[in-house]
């Protein structure tokens, strides 16, 4: 009775218990007061946070605490999370966000705990598979993630490409292809998609490939110049750096062949 005196505009406010994050639709309440905000959990608090703004006039969601600096610091980062995750994929958003701060797990076992917080999640994902693809004998231990320096135009441009969220997908998986099959099937993909690449994209691939090379021979950053390429790869805690005269080269494929020859050279002798 109460509650359809609220929803029909009769009463102003109305005080409830979380039972009001149950799926329940009133179009006219734009504000909500979470009290003792830290108590609840993330996803607690984003439904509750989704029963206002059900309509065309802007809505507010606060979390009251008692004292924010003396809240743990597990309180401090859900409601952090809450507060950043705001807009179209906010869900999403802030299940990655909670998963980070819970920890995946041990995926081996039954014990849920973990610090996938202190590398970021995707950077844990990325690990993973390539320890399970080390564990099945299908590449080496030890790959490292290899930083290229380059003078060279490699990117999508927005013409060929005329989505953000495509462009970012595509650079994503680049980043995470570790070996030249991978990197052959996006570009092939990307041919088939968007039609014959640019020349930005055909540098975008080669120095692509030069990256996987140069991570399976252990180096962690390469600087590829006209004429010389320096290549740097830790021995402990220190670092080794080496410079190598390129033979000449002009085209991206040229390019790629005189960095590879010099960088495996360098690693071998």
């Amino acid at each position: 009775e109460v509650f359809h005196a609220f929803k029909s505009g009769n009463i102003d406010i109305l005080v409830a218990t979380t039972i009001v994050e149950n799926g329940i639709d009133i179009p006219n309440a734009n504000t909500m007061l979470i009290d003792k905000a830290d108590h609840f959990g993330l996803a607690d608090l984003y439904q509750l946070r989704g029963r206002v703004g059900r309509w065309n006039r802007r809505a507010y969601a606060y979390f009251l605490v008692r004292r924010l600096h003396a809240l743990p610091e597990i309180s401090r980062r859900r409601l952090n999370a809450l507060a950043e995750s705001t807009g179209y994929g906010g869900g999403m958003k802030l299940a990655m966000r909670d998963l980070e701060i819970r920890g995946a797990g041990d995926i081996l076992g039954i014990e849920q705990s973990g610090h996938v917080s202190a590398i970021g999640f995707h950077f844990y994902c990325k690990v993973l598979k390539r320890t399970i693809k080390a564990l099945q004998g299908e590449m080496a231990m030890g790959i490292f993630d290899t930083k290229v320096d380059f003078c060279y135009d490699a990117r999508l441009p927005d013409d060929y490409v005329n989505e953000s969220s495509l462009r970012m997908e595509v650079y994503q998986r680049l980043g995470d292809a570790m070996t030249w099959e991978e990197v052959d099937d996006i570009w092939t993909e990307l041919q088939d998609r968007f039609g014959p690449a640019p020349d930005s994209v055909r540098w975008l691939y080669h120095l692509t490939r030069i990256r996987v090379v140069a991570a399976k021979q252990g180096f962690t950053q390469l600087k590829i110049e006209k004429r010389t390429v320096v290549t740097i790869r830790k021995d402990g805690k220190k670092n080794i750096t080496d410079r190598k005269i390129l033979k000449p080269a002009e085209t991206p494929q040229e390019v790629e062949e005189a960095v590879i020859q010099a960088i495996v050279y360098t690693q071998t002798s």
